[in-house]
């Protein structure tokens, strides 16, 4: 630590909250200090809860299995009880030469409350993330300073940025918001309603060219 760091008066303080399994999992209160730093560290502090490690508590009430389908042959089944079911896997690919992905997934209905455009509607029946590595040259100091401390709670899995392509219960199909607890992620609605539920759909992104329509710049690599 330098003398600098060592002599500096803090400018805020905050407290990182776990709420339990149940979206929103997670808040970040300000106890005192300076608006815009508290402002700031919470946006990004969130941008990295959003995106959680596998091992959170959080996907402990739910299951993934190996079923045969008889459409698709061998799938994976997700379910979950008032908590979130999900598959994580670690990539290292430059998005820029790699861009294509493609999925498919059927969901039994969509979430009633869900509403990509309200912070009490992010929930979804489907959703794949795409999360991102940004190189240490492109983030501010803070940003910096939050991933540091972000990834010295929770890990070197947590990212830095990230698309998520959800079913919403009411936004149409190329809907794009920032995700309601940071700006860090972009929610991108690949289909909405009722209408096609309970049966199989299959999907195909580009997604540096959906990066760079969520964020205005080239995507950095791949983590997850």
């Amino acid at each position: 630590m330098t003398d600098l760091a060592e002599t500096q008066a803090p400018r805020a303080h905050a407290r990182i909250v776990y709420h339990g399994p149940v979206a929103p999992h997670w808040e970040v209160y300000g106890d005192w200090g300076d608006r815009q730093v508290l402002d700031e560290f919470r946006a990004r502090v969130l941008a990295r809860l959003v995106l959680l490690p596998r091992d959170d508590p959080q996907f402990r009430r739910n299951r993934e299995r190996i079923v045969r389908d008889a459409e698709r042959g061998t799938v994976v089944e997700a379910s979950a009880d008032a908590s979130a079911s999900g598959l994580v896997r670690k990539l290292d690919v430059d998005a820029k030469a790699w861009p294509m992905l493609a999925w498919s997934w059927k969901v039994e209905r969509p979430v009633a409350k869900g509403d990509v455009t309200r912070k009490s509607g992010d929930d979804y029946a489907a959703r794949v993330y795409v999360t991102f590595r940004v190189p240490p040259e492109r983030l501010s100091p803070f940003e910096r300073m939050t991933r540091s401390a972000a990834r010295a709670m929770f890990g070197d899995d947590v990212p830095d940025a990230g698309l998520a392509y959800i079913w919403d219960s009411r936004a149409p199909p190329g809907t794009i918001v920032p995700n309601p607890y940071t700006d860090r992620v972009r929610m991108i609605v690949v289909e909405s309603g009722s209408a096609r539920a309970g049966r199989w759909l299959s999907y195909e992104r580009d997604i540096a060219a959906d990066y760079r329509a969520a964020f205005g710049e080239d995507p950095p690599p791949v983590s997850g």
